[in-house]
């Protein structure tokens, strides 16, 4: 191997392991020969063969994937020999792709390392974490009754990672991180909802929003008042039943009601207005409305003012007279003061009549029944007949004269003195009365 005269052998050098270009020297040697000299060369080169670390996937778990496999993918080991061993690191834990990258590996014939005879290319493998499939949505509901304050749908199941979006039309384009807040009267709202995780597919799920109108009494004031002619009426009211929502007041309540005469009406409350500071949110209540009552209870009347009746017979009807009634008297007569032979027929009297009493009952739907009496007294009619005086020579036959004269007061009316017994008679000479009955 080196020329130098010294060191040849009869052992031809063998050579395994790679090996640069190397000069084999030679000398023949034959004894009918001149020694023959020459040369030749061995050379080695490395033993190719590429090494790919194992590919590998998994659906998330929350766990790093590693494989630590290899796969000799080109060329092939000299005969006899093999891969003791290939460092392999590579780790994917969350959604996504990394390489797995093999080296230093080794390679041994037996016992022995030949790994420095191999010229050994690395291809890296892939570690592939893919979307995992997450719970299905555990969404709550709203449904209560209005209160003036905002409320959506909440999700109970969200983990690390979660970005919820929310859409109230589900049309793809208006998803948004906002969780709609409601606060008036709705019969049902979808909230559509959407949560993205890199490590899973997209959850889909939706919740419904139900604000129902707040409940609430309104009651009408009752209000009373003695009949006085003029209309009772009473704008006010309450609430008798639940409770405004906070921070709004009842702002109006149309009432309208009117009782002028003696009896009782419905007081009406109707028309609510209830507001949030400028804001009507009336919409948003279940208002039941309660009549009130407006009563006027009769008065007491002034005093009946009754005049009698105390004149002497003329013929005409007369009774008492009341000087006072008013608009919707009606007039009650009794000459007994017998609860039940009270009547709406004035007794008239024409004839001659001793002080008698006519017992009144005046009723009036707005008063308290006025009570009272008065005196018919009708007396004879003084009138004076005077017989008619005769005279005459005696003759034996008796004198009479049935002749008579209305000498004072006057009859009554288109009466007549109809007749009038005259009694009186004289035979012989002298006077005697001529008596009229």
């Amino acid at each position: 191997l080196t020329n130098n005269g010294s060191d040849w052998s009869t052992i031809k050098p063998m050579f395994t392991n790679v090996t640069p270009i190397t000069t084999v020297y030679v000398k023949v040697v034959n004894p009918n020969y001149n020694d023959r000299l020459g040369s030749g060369t061995v050379t080695i080169t490395l033993r190719p063969i590429t090494i790919k670390a194992n590919d590998d996937t998994k659906v998330f778990d929350g766990t790093p994937l590693t494989n630590n496999g290899y796969t000799l993918t080109l060329g092939s080991l000299a005969t006899g020999e093999s891969i003791f061993s290939v460092t392999v690191i590579g780790s994917q834990t969350v959604v996504g792709s990394s390489d797995n990258i093999a080296s230093a590996a080794v390679i041994k014939e037996g016992a022995t390392d030949v790994s420095a005879n191999y010229l050994v290319t690395y291809a890296k493998g892939t570690l592939s974490v893919t979307k995992a499939i997450g719970q299905t949505l555990d969404i709550s509901n709203y449904n209560d009754v209005y209160d003036s304050e905002g409320h959506g749908i909440t999700i109970n199941n969200l983990i690390a990672g979660d970005t919820a979006y929310f859409s109230l039309t589900n049309n793809g384009s208006d998803w948004s991180l906002v969780n709609p807040m409601l606060t008036h009267v709705t019969t049902g709202t979808t909230v559509y909802v959407k949560v993205v995780n890199n490590d899973y597919e997209d959850r889909l799920g939706s919740g419904t929003i139900t604000i129902t109108r707040r409940p609430i009494t309104i009651t009408a004031d009752d209000n009373t008042k003695v009949y006085d002619g003029s209309a009772l009426t009473d704008s006010g009211y309450a609430l008798t039943l639940g409770t405004l929502a906070s921070g709004e007041s009842l702002i109006s309540v149309s009432v309208v009601g009117s009782q002028t005469n003696v009896g009782s009406s419905a007081n009406v409350a109707s028309a609510a207005v209830i507001q949030d500071g400028l804001v009507d949110v009336s919409a948003n209540y279940e208002v039941s409305y309660v009549n009130g009552t407006l009563s006027v209870t009769p008065a007491t009347g002034v005093e009946l003012d009754i005049t009698d009746y105390d004149e002497v017979y003329d013929s005409e009807e007369h009774s008492i007279n009341i000087e006072n009634l008013i608009a919707g008297d009606t007039v009650y007569y009794s000459l007994t003061n017998d609860p039940d032979d009270w009547s709406t027929v004035k007794p008239m009297f024409t004839n001659v009549t001793p002080v008698t009493t006519v017992y009144v009952k005046v009723v009036n739907p707005n008063y308290i029944d006025r009570l009272g009496g008065g005196m018919v007294t009708i007396t004879l009619r003084p009138i004076s007949i005077q017989a008619g005086s005769d005279s005459k020579v005696f003759d034996g036959a008796p004198l009479t004269n049935n002749t008579y004269l209305l000498t004072l007061g006057t009859l009554a009316g288109t009466e007549t003195l109809f007749s009038v017994t005259v009694t009186g008679s004289q035979t012989n000479v002298g006077s005697s009365a001529n008596i009229p009955s």
